[in-house]
């Protein structure tokens, strides 16, 4: 997800200072979050819940496919969106979140990595409150049966636990 947010920039004849401001700004456009279940990051596990019958994640990618056939749906489970919906309905504070990023960084308030850092915590949030609030399509009545619960995408509570964020500065991960 890409969006442009327009941010206004007095420039000096410093070159001191005009050199600085490049490689500042060439470092913000070589940085950047990945946000969900990034492979980069160990999976979070306590175990399964008591009577789940379901194995603790191995790895981040078993998270990973379990979002997305709740994401998407499959044969047999109904499509419940939280990822797409998250972003969705984050978008404007998000812009908003991007602008206040690019301001203290530029003003020196910020390093790039706590500005990355503070888009991929929000939008990690905003995935985790969406899996909370996931209502529809209601459970089978077997599985509800089988979790003691109605709420649709928690079980375990792994999935959520295991939304995070992976900053990427200057093209590496910082994890």
């Amino acid at each position: 997800m890409t969006s442009r947010s327009r941010v206004t920039v007095k420039v000096t004849s410093d070159d001191q200072k005009w050199l600085s401001f490049r490689k500042l700004t060439e470092r913000m456009s070589n940085s950047w979050t990945v946000v969900g279940f990034p492979k980069e990051k160990k999976t979070i596990s306590d175990g399964n819940k008591p009577g789940s019958g379901r194995p603790a994640f191995s790895n981040m990618a078993d998270v990973a496919e379990i979002a997305a056939y709740n994401e998407f749906g499959t044969k047999r489970i109904p499509a419940r969106p939280f990822f797409r919906p998250a972003f969705d309905e984050a978008k404007e504070k998000l812009k908003e979140l991007q602008v206040l990023a690019i301001n203290n960084i530029l003003s020196g308030k910020w390093s790039v990595a706590i500005g990355v850092g503070r888009i991929g915590e929000f939008m990690a949030s905003q995935i985790r409150k969406k899996i909370r609030e996931v209502k529809t399509p209601p459970l089978h009545p077997m599985t509800i049966a089988r979790k003691k619960s109605t709420k649709p995408l928690i079980d375990t509570g792994q999935m959520i636990q295991n939304v995070s964020h992976v900053d990427f500065i200057d093209g590496t991960p910082v994890i």
